[in-house]
């Protein structure tokens, strides 16, 4: 089911049931995920035009709701969909999914007809794996090379073929139908990964010349030219060079990396205020003793739901303006904080773990209390912003607790409902 109020449509996330009984889905969740649709549009307009987009939708968007993620991107008229799995791509078609979907791990020797059979696309990362996908898509129906995507590997070491091993089966390639029944052979594309965008400018230069000698190989070899793709998030900002035919965009899409948008809230309500003396202990493991009378709110979040058990005794949340620190062990179901600077904290107020700190439209939409923004001080004693300005980002999240941007998104829990919403998608 679904519960929609004005702009914003609640939906439970993944395979969740209800309740015994027949109860239906609450109104007011303790717990939950914005997904500021609009906002991921526009990332994605940023990252390239659609027709050369090839947006990463594995692992459930990211844990998202690739379904959801797809139809928004749909308008662009991307390229295709990534994903990892071959059942991820067959849940898009479930889900209506139309347009070309690329599996980006597929595993040949089991999955062929399968893929056939709901029209994905598959990556070919090695030549056994190519030995493995030719005869079977003949024998399941689909002839030529449009299907596959050729993966070189340039350094990652994971998957791929060699440049030696290019040039021995390059011409053999040739052998295959063309789009439109040509002399010479067709691949759909051709990529490789970067294994340090983000760190290392030589490296990944070195790895777009011998890219770009896998692609002279193929073509030396009698094959159409494939469409070339090396640009994840991170190479999106190395240059247009590595833009090349199609880009990749995954973790910028929804706020992480090079994004220029937020995309993602995570917020949970107050469960429990409780004033305690000097001495006491909170938490598994007793692991913060207060040192004065200190007031504690209990979240209705903890590491089940994806806040990160490293942010125990030193991450911080957003209530009524105020950055308010964690105190204790991040425990499975809840998060404790201090919240002895912020007046008025009292059950059913909302905290942010993740965006910025105004719940405004969106917690209307799950009926939660609406504050007004104001400034107020911080847990360590400065100025905090108000909700409205103040905003805790993926990167700042994934700083604290000594992670990636990538794992704190696919660690949020599925008891968390995920809320679509946000502004126009325009500009």
């Amino acid at each position: 089911m679904r519960i929609q109020r004005g702009r914003f449509e609640l939906r439970p996330a993944g395979n969740t049931h209800p309740p015994a009984g027949g109860g239906k889905l609450m109104a007011s969740p303790r717990a939950w995920v914005e997904v500021d649709l609009p906002a991921l549009v526009r990332n994605a307009n940023r990252a390239g035009p659609g027709p050369s987009l090839l947006p990463m939708i594995k692992a459930d968007a990211y844990g998202l709701g690739a379904a959801r993620v797809a139809g928004a991107l749909t308008p662009l008229q991307p390229y295709a969909f990534g994903v990892a799995t071959m059942e991820e791509g067959t849940a898009l078609r479930e889900a209506g999914v139309v347009g070309r979907i690329i599996v980006f791990f597929p595993s040949p020797n089991t999955e062929s007809e399968a893929l056939v059979s709901h029209r994905l696309d598959a990556a070919v990362l090695s030549v056994d794996a190519l030995a493995a996908l030719l005869p079977r898509s003949i024998r399941y129906g689909r002839r030529d090379g449009s299907w596959l995507h050729l993966e070189v590997d340039t350094g990652m070491g994971r998957g791929g073929l060699t440049l030696p091993q290019l040039e021995a089966v390059a011409p053999h390639l040739v052998d295959l139908p063309g789009r439109t029944g040509g002399d010479h052979g067709h691949i759909a594309s051709m990529f490789t990964h970067l294994h340090s965008a983000d760190s290392n400018r030589d490296a990944a230069k070195r790895q777009l010349d011998q890219f770009l000698r896998a692609a002279e190989i193929v073509t030396g070899a009698g094959l159409a030219k494939p469409l070339l793709h090396i640009g994840a998030s991170h190479a999106l900002k190395l240059g247009a060079h590595y833009h090349l035919d199609l880009v990749r965009p995954g973790i910028c899409l929804y706020g992480g990396g090079p994004a220029l948008e937020s995309v993602v809230s995570v917020r949970a309500r107050v469960l429990e205020v409780r004033e305690l003396p000097p001495g006491s202990t909170v938490g598994y493991g007793a692991s913060y003793t207060t040192t004065g009378r200190e007031r504690i709110a209990t979240l209705g979040m903890g590491y089940a739901d994806g806040v990160p058990l490293e942010i125990s005794n030193k991450g911080t949340f957003l209530l009524h303006g105020t950055r308010v620190p964690v105190r204790g062990r991040v425990c499975m179901d809840v998060t404790t904080v201090d919240v002895s600077r912020v007046p008025g904290v009292k059950p059913g107020d909302v905290a942010t773990l993740l965006g910025r700190g105004s719940p405004d439209t969106a917690a209307r939409a799950v009926g939660a209390e609406v504050r007004p923004a104001r400034c107020g001080n911080d847990a360590a004693g400065g100025n905090a912003p108000g909700d409205a300005t103040d905003e805790i980002t993926l990167a700042e999240l994934a700083g604290a607790a000594g992670t990636l941007e990538h794992k704190i998104l696919t660690s949020l829990g599925l008891r968390l409902p995920r809320i679509y919403g946000g502004g126009p998608a325009d500009g």
